[in-house]
């Protein structure tokens, strides 16, 4: 189910809304891109943005965010240094009520193979990305965790676990941990999302803010089980760290792409 939810939104139609984006700045000849960091801006700068920056005659800088707070401070002054930002789709929705985006001219950008829910005035989606559990292998050997409930039962798997601060995933969490079907989630029961965050917060030694802090952590060793982005685990499995993940109960979310109020 993952892989074909992703291959609803055509590559080949995202190049296009950002050769659409830069292309706006282009007269300056050097387009800002700021994003989470890491090697998911990588990629997502090697695939989309370097094209596009090169089929114009554009030259793409990078700088990374700390989310929609970063955003809010660059448009509040009036002048911001940003002309393209990759943000969660919540963040784009959060950011279009204060009207921190510009409005996109969609005469100018082709959607076709963008699905109607990846889009909005103000943003068009990305990507997707997943959230998913990751262990240390040399903590939990032949005998690793499955699922959320697993994450929660600290006697059968005791060890030092990290979090995100962002409560739209936890909440999901902490649901599927507390026994909710995934077809059920929705609209998400708030009073048993907290309670169930109750049993398991004296376990989370880290509330992570940022992808490479969560990296971080668990390739150091300093938290043994986490919830993470999966873009931040595979790099370290790649390089032969001591970790592995399951997509098994994975939350699915999306990546978009919007323009700073103000951005030259």
């Amino acid at each position: 189910m993952h892989k074909s939810i992703i291959r609803i939104v055509r590559p080949s139609a995202v190049f296009a809304f950002c050769l659409a984006a830069l292309a706006a700045g282009a007269h300056a000849q050097s387009v800002v891109f700021a994003g989470y960091g890491g090697a998911y801006q990588d990629n997502v700068a090697k695939a989309l943005l370097k094209p596009a920056a090169t089929k114009i005659g554009a030259t793409l800088r990078q700088e990374s965010h700390d989310n929609l707070s970063s955003v809010r401070v660059q448009v509040q002054s009036g002048k911001p240094g940003w002309d393209l930002v990759q943000l969660g789709s919540e963040s784009c929705e959060a950011g279009t009520k204060e009207g921190l985006f510009e409005k996109l001219d969609y005469s100018q950008i082709d959607v076709s193979g963008i699905p109607p829910q990846m889009r909005a005035d103000t943003w068009v989606g990305s990507s997707y990305f997943s959230v998913v559990l990751a262990w240390r292998t040399d903590k939990y050997k032949g005998n690793p965790p499955k699922n959320w409930a697993d994450f929660w039962d600290t006697k059968k798997f005791p060890g030092r676990r990290a979090m995100s601060t962002y409560p739209q995933e936890s909440m999901e969490i902490a649901l599927l941990a507390d026994g909710v079907a995934p077809d059920k989630l929705y609209p998400l029961n708030l009073p048993r999302a907290i309670k169930s965050l109750e049993k398991i917060k004296p376990s989370v030694a880290v509330w992570y803010k940022s992808g490479a802090q969560s990296a971080q952590l668990l390739k150091d060793g300093e938290v043994d089980m986490i919830a993470i982005w999966g873009s931040r685990i595979a790099p370290l499995v790649k390089d032969g760290d001591s970790v592995a993940y399951t997509f098994h109960q994975g939350l699915l979310n999306a990546a978009c792409f919007a323009i700073p109020k103000g951005a030259k």
